[in-house]
């Protein structure tokens, strides 16, 4: 064999000595694995999991979700059905309810582990989207008169009582509580309260821009209606109003959202960036 060949045989040797010293190389204790970003959507939900890390002592990442009806959706991580490193595992975050057209993010910790070092990550979904809608079935409750002749009304579920009212001439404000005894759900919108005078008219309440509420077997909320009605039309003073319920309470039912499952791929790259 002459010179050259040999040289090139002892060179091929190193490398392939230092190729396998690398293999062999143990990672440091604080190594994390970065994974790439996932979306999963559906006609009624966007959910986005971001900044996807796990490391020996966690496993954690930001969880984004985009309401996109006009109905609500109601999240529970701990019924997600978490799989790493082909062991199941879960969530303990609490659940939230996303209004219709918002959206709400938070950080979800994988827990139920003792080591979350693992370069497979899948999230099942399972039962934990729920979809509420907003077009339930309104209850007929009583028109309210101020002033009071009674200070409650109801009406299946709900029971509503006068807490105070003042009339002025050209201002009337008066203070509910609400109560829902039904076993599914409730929607309160005082912003679907109207009010009328002896004339005819009907005017909105000054507050029409409040968001609803939404109350569960036994819940309770209060709310205050205030008019706002020129003393030339009507002197509220010396008037008789008429509360008008409207759509303000309605009681709904929450059924079974599916969104399909995630599953993350590690990022390279960024796994080799964030361990420099």
């Amino acid at each position: 064999m002459n010179t050259s060949s040999l040289s090139l045989l002892t060179l091929s040797l190193s490398i392939a000595s230092l190729h396998v010293f690398a293999q062999d190389k143990p990672m440091k204790a604080d190594h994390r694995y970065a994974f790439t970003a996932m979306t999963v959507e559906t006609n009624e939900v966007r959910v986005e999991m971001e900044d996807v890390l796990a490391e020996a002592t966690f496993c954690k990442f930001r969880f984004k979700v985009t309401n996109k009806t006009n109905d609500y959706v109601f999240v529970d991580p701990t019924k997600f059905k978490v799989t790493m490193g082909g062991a199941a595992m879960a969530f303990k975050e609490k659940a939230f309810m996303v209004r219709p057209y918002e959206k709400e993010a938070t950080t979800l910790n994988v827990t139920g582990g003792t080591n979350y070092h693992h370069e497979t990550l899948s999230v099942d979904f399972a039962d934990g989207f729920q979809l509420a809608p907003s077009k339930g079935t309104v209850a007929a409750v009583e028109e309210f008169t101020l002033p009071a002749a009674k200070n409650e009304v109801s009406a299946g579920p709900f029971t509503v009582n006068l807490v105070k009212a003042s009339q002025e001439t050209d201002r009337t404000e008066a203070k509910f509580n609400v109560k829902y005894v039904g076993s599914s759900l409730a929607i309160v919108d005082a912003s679907k309260v109207g009010v009328r005078i002896p004339a005819g008219q009907v005017f909105a309440t000054a507050k029409s821009k409040s968001k609803p509420v939404v109350l569960s077997g036994g819940g309770e909320d209060s709310f205050t209606v205030t008019v706002e009605i020129p003393g030339k039309i009507a002197d509220m003073q010396f008037t008789t109003l008429t509360v008008l319920w409207n759509e303000t309470f309605v009681e709904t039912a929450k059924k079974p959202l599916v969104v399909d499952q995630a599953t993350f791929a590690v990022d390279a790259a960024r796994t080799t960036e964030i361990n420099k």
